[in-house]
């Protein structure tokens, strides 16, 4: 974060980092409205923009970042995306040549939130999604399981053990 003098008054600005995250789908932008709630509130010197791709595959989710941030300049671009469908070398490549920051995913995001509660295992997509329906009550797209069950202390406590959990944090600077 530098300073900058305004020229018009002489008094210092300080210049914010941005980050634009892309979430995959309706799971991811509810949880990283969530991680941004809980992590930057209160901080002048930070701003995340959060976009939701609506599914697609990864490629899709890599392209829809590429677009946004031809759009406008961020410091840091991320996408979150599930690496069960459409996760290529191609896609990665693309990703990486852009700059772009890959946190995935593996193989689905209900994955890791079970193994951040502490029911993680070996099961294909359409098994943890059913899974983290059955122990929180609700799909990974409704906001209220986040706030009911991932709060700041369960997340920090997961964080040296997750490795999703600690690249997303990263990206909002904590």
């Amino acid at each position: 974060m530098a300073k900058r003098k305004l020229p018009h008054t002489g008094m210092p600005r300080v210049l914010r980092r941005t980050v634009l995250f892309v979430g995959e789908g309706d799971a991811e932008e509810v949880l990283l409205r969530h991680l941004r709630k809980l992590y930057t509130a209160g901080n002048d010197g930070f701003r995340a923009s959060i976009k939701n791709a609506h599914g697609k595959g990864a490629g899709h989710v890599v392209d829809c970042a590429i677009r946004a941030h031809a759009n406008a300049d961020f410091d840091l671009c991320a996408v979150l995306l599930d690496t069960d469908e459409g996760w290529t070398d191609a896609v990665r490549k693309r990703a990486r040549t852009r700059s772009i920051k890959v946190i995935e995913s593996n193989p689905c995001c209900e994955a890791w939130l079970l193994d951040v509660a502490g029911h993680g295992g070996e099961r294909r997509s359409s098994e943890h999604k059913r899974e983290f329906q059955c122990h929180f009550g609700a799909p990974a797209h409704h906001a209220g399981v986040y706030t009911k069950h991932f709060a700041r202390d369960v997340l920090d406590a997961a964080r040296p053990r997750v490795l999703t959990l600690d690249q997303l944090l990263a990206g909002f600077g904590v």
